[in-house]
């Protein structure tokens, strides 16, 4: 299997994952994230299956938030996001970036990112600069602003709950499976829930309807 964005095996990832979020997060959620969070940092004991269980709930209650902010700073909040990103990096970062801009045409972070260019253009420690900065910029927003991104949040929620419908539909079809393609199948869902819960990525739908139409079809051959 191709290396996972999140390991929830590793406590340390887990709860990197919690804090990088957690400003995301609300109610008891964001209470038993603290509450996790503190007692690593003091060296307490944490059980890694509990934490593990803890950081899939915790994903899947921030997900709207990262849907709708990812959603907002790619449509119309694309230029205030940038002009935030640009203020707050060092001199020589936004330059780079207002000269890469201008050039290139790109109007949002995200166009940057994944821009042939970007590379060539900018260091690791330009890159993962744009990058913290960028998420605090997010924090920032989400606090102030939560309220007018409701319906992007509604979205993600809708989203996500499509999505756990057929991850649950293909987890029922991979129990009825000759071990092999069960094993595949399995592995398969760990990746998808990876990308989406934890990398945040938004899939799309008629690639997991395929899925489960080709392992449906599976089921109903003779076993060998």
């Amino acid at each position: 299997m191709e290396d996972l964005y999140l390991n929830l095996s590793d406590k340390t990832e887990g709860i990197n994952f919690l804090s990088r979020w957690i400003a995301f997060s609300s109610g008891k959620i964001k209470s038993h994230a603290d509450s996790y969070i503190t007692d690593y940092d003091d060296g307490k004991q944490v059980d890694a299956v509990e934490l593990a269980n803890f950081v899939s709930e915790f994903a899947r209650d921030v997900y709207p938030a990262r849907f709708a902010l990812d959603k907002f700073f790619n449509e119309s909040g694309a230029s205030k996001e940038w002009t935030s990103v640009e203020k707050a990096v060092r001199r020589s970062t936004a330059h780079l970036m207002s000269r890469f801009k201008s050039a290139s045409g790109i109007d949002s972070i995200d166009e940057l990112f994944v821009h042939d260019d970007f590379d060539m253009t900018f260091g690791d420690e330009e890159k993962m600069e744009i990058e913290q900065v960028r998420h605090h910029v997010r924090e920032d927003y989400w606090g102030a602003n939560k309220n007018s991104l409701q319906s992007f949040v509604d979205e993600g929620e809708a989203s996500l709950k499509q999505f756990e419908d057929i991850i649950t539909k293909l987890r029922d079809c991979a129990g009825s499976l000759p071990s092999l393609l069960q094993e595949e199948l399995y592995s398969k869902i760990t990746r998808y829930e990876d990308r989406v819960l934890y990398q945040g990525e938004v899939l799309d739908e008629e690639v997991l309807s395929e899925e489960l139409a080709y392992y449906k079809d599976q089921e109903e051959l003779p076993i060998n």
